[in-house]
This record gives C-alpha cells, sequence and structure tokens, in this order.
C-alpha cells in the first residue's frame, strides 16, 4: 500500500514538473518568435529621413503638439477641481451625519475644488473663443 502511495506520489511529481516545464516553454517561444522578427535594418545615414519636411512644418507640429498639450492640462486641473469638490461634498454630508467630524477641511475643500473647476473652466472658455480651438 504504502509503495502504491509512492509511486502515485512520484507520478504526480512529475505531471506537475512536465505541467510547469510545458508553460515556461509556450510563454517562452512567443518572445523568441518576435524578437527574431524584430530584428533591427541597418541604417543608411546618408539618405533624408525626414521626408522632405521643412523647418517651418516642424515648428507648426511644435506648436500644434504646444496648444493640445495646454487644452490637456487645463482640462485634467478643470477635471481635478470637480473631482475635489465631489469629495468635499461627500466629506460635508458624512460631517453632518457624525457629530465628531468638523466640517472644516470639507468646506475648504469645496472652495478650492470650486476656484480649480471654475478657473479653468473660465480659461478654457475665453481661449477657445477668442484664440480659436485648441487644435
Amino acid at each position: 500500500m504504502k509503495r502504491a502511495q509512492q509511486l502515485m506520489n512520484s507520478i504526480s511529481n512529475t505531471y506537475t514538473r512536465a505541467g510547469v516545464a510545458l508553460t515556461m516553454t509556450t510563454m517562452l517561444l512567443p518572445s523568441l518568435a518576435h524578437a527574431t522578427k524584430t530584428s533591427l535594418d541597418p541604417m543608411d545615414l546618408n539618405k533624408d529621413q525626414s521626408g522632405g519636411k521643412t523647418v517651418g512644418e516642424v515648428l507648426g507640429n511644435v506648436d500644434t503638439t504646444a496648444r493640445q498639450t495646454g487644452t490637456l492640462m487645463v482640462s485634467l486641473a478643470m477635471l481635478a477641481g470637480f473631482f475635489i469638490m465631489a469629495i468635499s461634498l461627500y466629506a460635508l454630508w458624512k460631517a453632518g451625519k457624525d457629530e465628531r467630524e468638523k466640517p472644516m477641511p470639507a468646506i475648504i475643500g469645496l472652495v478650492v475644488g470650486g476656484l480649480m473647476a471654475g478657473i479653468f473652466s473660465i480659461m478654457f472658455i475665453i481661449r477657445n473663443s477668442i484664440v480659436g480651438s485648441g487644435a
């Protein structure tokens, strides 16, 4: 009986090791196949890599990217203000239910979040109406 148990344990251990080895092999093969596909081609240093772009076109692209980055930053700051306001409203509601909590941090959060949301919303509206779209 004991010998049969040892044989079963041995078979189980071998089966587990084979499964682990097979799993590791199947995880390794795609990375090896990908490494052979993505080998770097030699680069000709005398060839024009810009595609015929002028300095003006490159600077125009930089200007467009800067405008889009500004729009993204203003939008993220505005969303952060609304998020701070939502958290502060929850904290104010929680302070109203519990007498031990003070509502002052929630009120400060409402003011700060409201100012962030309001100022950046106004900046966004003014920039889009005077300067044009941010793109």
